[in-house]
């Protein structure tokens, strides 16, 4: 659960401000600088992962949780926020991992995931 609390209560939002800072301020100057902030704390939120969230090669270690899709697609954003997954090998592990699973090319197939 405290992966899951986490990346709802930081990383998605961290990712969020990028397009939907309405939500926290009403300034344009302020949606710009939020949204310049993305990749920094991204990255932030991505060392956290890559130290903190897998305890193997997912969440829990050898078996699949609840936390791994919601991993997974968050860890889909970190390319489009400017976040070279390739710099957290430990994700980039868990996104082959992930990847290999029938369940993720047939929702890929179907042209549900970025």
């Amino acid at each position: 659960r405290s992966v899951m609390y986490y990346l709802a209560s930081t990383m998605h939002i961290n990712h969020a401000h990028k397009m939907r800072g309405s939500r926290w301020a009403d300034q344009q100057s302020s949606f710009d600088d939020m949204k310049a902030k993305v990749p920094q704390t991204m990255a932030a939120s991505a060392r956290y992962v890559e130290d903190h969230a897998l305890k193997g090669p997912f969440v829990m270690g050898d078996t699949l949780s609840l936390a791994d899709p919601y991993l997974f697609m968050v860890c889909n954003w970190l390319k489009g926020d400017e976040v070279d997954p390739a710099d957290y090998p430990r994700i980039s592990a868990f996104m082959a991992a992930m990847e290999s699973r029938a369940s993720v090319k047939a929702v890929r197939a179907a042209g549900m995931l970025p």
